[in-house]
This record gives structure tokens, sequence and C-alpha cells, in this order.
């Protein structure tokens, strides 16, 4: 018995003409995977571990900036998760040029977030607040929440 082909295989004359117009008719756009999506602001990454031999500023270590939707998650995929810092550690999501520290004039109206949280959330729930706050941040999406929860 013979094997079962592709009724495209099988066709004759019509069927195989039909593609011929199909194929003809397509025309592939290759994929540029070198554009990138900017992001509206650069951001800078900062790492904090308390030496206390060390001044606060001292202590504050930049990671990396980005300024591209790519960046962000190349950076994020190859940092360690929020839930893996170890206590006493911090990071911080600056705009490039901006230090993360009172005195930087950027920040003189400034705040800060803080998250606390139970040790099984922090095992189970850390790293997607974490994640929805920098991208949210980033991507700018936190001005629109903030717009619509305001009334706008």
């Amino acid at each position: 018995m013979a094997a079962c082909s592709s009724p495209f295989k099988m066709s004759t004359g019509a069927m195989e003409s039909e593609v011929e117009k199909k194929q003809e008719s397509e025309t592939e756009i290759p994929m540029d995977f070198s554009i990138k999506h900017p992001l509206q602001n650069c951001w800078t990454l900062w790492y904090y571990e308390n030496d206390r031999s060390q001044s606060w500023e001292k202590n504050q270590k930049e990671i990396a900036s980005f300024q591209f939707v790519e960046d962000f998650w190349s950076l994020y995929n190859h940092i360690k998760s929020a839930s893996e810092l170890k206590q006493g550690t911090d990071y911080s999501l600056f705009k490039k040029g901006i230090m993360p520290m009172w005195e930087d004039k950027a920040n003189h109206r400034g705040g800060r977030w803080l998250l606390s949280l139970e040790k099984k959330q922090r095992a189970n729930e850390l790293d997607r607040y974490w994640l929805d706050i920098v991208y949210g941040l980033a991507m700018h999406q936190m001005l629109l929440l903030s717009l619509k929860l305001a009334g706008s």
C-alpha cells in the first residue's frame, strides 16, 4: 500500500496553478531583529548593599542603564530576582543621571516606596510585584494609571 501524501503533491494542473498564484502574490518580508523599541526615558538600575564601613553613597552600585524595551528585558533576565536578594540589600530604578539619594536635586520632592511582605508572600509574590512596578514605571504605564485613578 502506498504512503499518504499531501493533496498538493497529488493534485494536477488546476490546484498546482492555484498554489503557484498564491506564492507569487505573497511577498515575504524578512524580520529585522535589530530594530529596538525606545522608551520615553533612559533608566538606571542601582544595587545597594549595606556595608557599614562605607558611606551610603559608596554602597550604591550602578548596575546598568537601558532605554529600549529589549534592553530592559535583557537586564531583567540577567540579574538576581528581587526574592533572591539578601536582607539589607535593595534594587533602585531611577531615570539616568539621577542618583538614588535624597541629596540629588531631582529627588527633593520625591518619595520612596517600600513593600513589606510576610515570608511566604516574599517567596511567591515579591518577584511579580517588582516586575509589575519596574515594568510599569519604565514603560510609562504608571502615569496613565495614576491619571485614571485621579479621575482624569
